[in-house]
């Protein structure tokens, strides 16, 4: 019985890996990139490569530029304005709204008040940021980008759990690579040591970004 259940959880670990492998790793790929998003958008966007000012514009300033783009664009559902004033990692100010194609924001040069000209490219707030947790699967298609991301992370969850299963000799594994073996024993082992040796963060990294949409999940 003990042979069978280890047998399971092997085509368990295999099949999920093989399914939602791919979309793992470009899930795992853009929160990688996630963590640099604002230098990223520094450069990609030549525009926002401002100086830092020990006299920011006022706020009423932003408010006035705010307020009129979401009046120019009453008509496409504006609404839920934000104002984000400039910070270490991003020298300039943003104010946008939320449309009926998702969010629309422009910089704001935070020493004069002027608007800086279209960036022309999302950058990494924009594309990257959002790619990760969404799939940019979000206004346009109901939400369905958190439910794959959702489904994508219980996968890997199932990978980890059926993964210590499958290797009873976990410790032994991590400590064994052959590298005189051919290509398909080499590439095992180091399957086995670097899934041995990264298994808290992943489950940690995984665990949390489920827990971080549970109310998605779970809206009760």
């Amino acid at each position: 019985m003990e042979q069978g259940f280890r047998a399971s959880m092997n085509w368990l670990h295999t099949w999920a890996g093989v399914v939602i492998g791919a979309l793992l790793f470009a899930i795992f790929w853009m929160g990688t990139l996630s963590v640099f998003d604002r230098e990223i958008d520094r450069w990609m966007m030549p525009m926002t490569r401002l100086a830092p000012t020990e006299t920011p514009v006022k706020l009423d300033t932003l408010r006035d530029i705010l307020l009129s783009d979401m009046e120019a664009n009453r008509e496409e559902g504006a609404r839920n304005g934000f104002i984000i004033p400039p910070a270490e990692r991003a020298p300039m100010a943003r104010v946008g709204y939320r449309g009926k194609d998702g969010f629309k924001s422009r910089f704001v040069d935070p020493a004069t008040g002027e608007v800086l000209p279209e960036a022309g490219t999302k950058g990494g707030t924009g594309f990257i940021f959002p790619f990760h947790y969404s799939l940019h699967l979000r206004a346009n298609a109901g939400g369905v980008g958190y439910w794959l991301v959702g489904l994508a992370g219980m996968a890997m969850m199932a990978l980890l759990v059926s993964g210590v299963i499958v290797h009873v000799k976990i410790f032994k594994d991590f400590f064994t690579f052959r590298t005189d073996r051919k290509t398909p024993r080499v590439a095992l082992d180091l399957h086995n040591v670097t899934g041995v040796l990264a298994l808290p963060f992943h489950f940690l990294i995984t665990l949390s970004g489920l827990i971080i949409f549970v109310t998605i999940y779970f809206p009760a």
